[in-house]
């Protein structure tokens, strides 16, 4: 099994290796066959070959090749014949999870402004209330983009009650809301300058492992 990180237990490793593959020095194929090899070693038993990768991928046999062929080199994919289960992508896991640690740490250096400082504590206050739980350190960076985002601390207690009269309690299901809302021609203050939705859904649509 993989070993328990820092992140592992409330980030996919999906969201970590995208996060980050690029400094881990992949390129998008060899992305895609980690990905694709770690779903097929989360079965037990499964041995992951150029073979089993190509009946799982649209890519040619020989990019896959190649791209295993890298991964083995660049010590990602690690393949020790004889042993009950040969392959593994633990130190892939390993450094996924290390470099967004790093983000993350660099990300909570940035101070915003005090305006800023100020919405984003009013936001945390309203989520926490709302959910009646002390929000954890990935939430409240969630919160810190939201409100980067433009969403205030208005606009996020309106979307967590919206969520919490149909039964969805998690930080994903109140941003799907907050999206939602958007999308639908609500909460127009401000729209010009913020960043697409979508592209704030996609930056943590795998955070949380919970259904949104």
């Amino acid at each position: 099994m993989v070993a328990r990180y820092s992140l592992s237990k409330a980030v996919s490793f999906d969201y970590a290796l995208v996060e980050t593959y690029r400094d881990m020095g992949l390129d998008e194929k060899e992305l895609a066959v980690l990905l694709i090899a770690d779903h097929l070693l989360s079965q037990e038993g499964a041995l992951v070959t150029q073979d089993v990768l190509a009946s799982r991928m649209a890519m040619g046999a020989e990019e896959i090749d190649s791209s295993l062929a890298s991964l083995i080199k660049k010590g990602y994919f690690l393949y020790t014949p004889g042993k009950k289960k040969p392959c593994t992508v633990d130190p892939a896991h390993k450094a996924a999870y290390r470099l967004l640690e790093l983000k993350l740490q660099e990300g909570a250096k940035k101070e915003p402004s005090e305006a800023g400082k100020k919405e984003v504590s009013k936001a945390l206050i309203a989520l926490e209330d709302a959910l009646a739980r002390t929000l954890s350190p990935l939430e409240k960076e969630t919160v810190v983009r939201w409100v980067d985002h433009g969403w205030d601390s208005k606009m996020i207690k309106i979307a967590a009650e919206a969520c919490l009269a149909q039964g969805r309690r998690s930080v994903r299901a109140i941003e799907s809301e907050l999206v939602a809302r958007e999308n639908a021609g609500k909460g127009e203050q401000g729209k010009g300058t913020r960043k697409s939705a979508s592209s704030i859904l996609s930056a943590s649509r795998k955070l949380w492992g919970d259904e949104g």
